[in-house]
């Protein structure tokens, strides 16, 4: 086993005692890699995940979407479904637009990001008009 190990993953061996057992070595691999300890990091960035200004929707759509699936690997259903939903709307980091986009209750990450597209795409509209009028 030790002798398949590469990269970061053959450090660990400067780590353990000469003596070690495999699965003494095995623990520690879990620790550094195992996925629990990352689903828990993934996680919590999915939480603190948030839109930089002028960062195009469909960009924190990929994001919150890698995150949910790095999150919830293996995982589906209405619960990871919400929480998509809900990083989504709160990641917009716009009070007025979650707002508005908690109005159509939407099921999926897919609908929220759609909406939230359609919304943007209308506001823009608005904006140009009324830029336009007030020149």
């Amino acid at each position: 086993m030790c002798a398949s190990l590469e990269g970061p993953a053959a450090q660990i061996l400067w780590e353990l005692p000469r003596n070690s057992t495999t699965a003494e070595l095995e623990r520690l691999l879990q620790t550094r890699f195992g996925t629990e300890q990352q689903t828990v990091s993934y996680q919590a960035k999915l939480r603190a995940c948030c839109r930089n200004a002028n960062e195009p929707l469909q960009d924190l759509y990929r994001d919150v979407s890698r995150l949910i699936q790095l999150a919830y690997s293996g995982e589906g259903g209405r619960f990871v479904s919400r929480v998509g939903v809900d990083a989504f709307v709160t990641a917009l980091n716009d009070r007025e637009l979650e707002y508005e986009m908690l109005k159509p209750e939407p099921k999926t990450l897919e609908e929220a990001a759609n909406h939230a597209m359609r919304l943007y795409a209308l506001a823009c509209s608005v904006d140009a008009r009324t830029y336009v009028s007030a020149s």
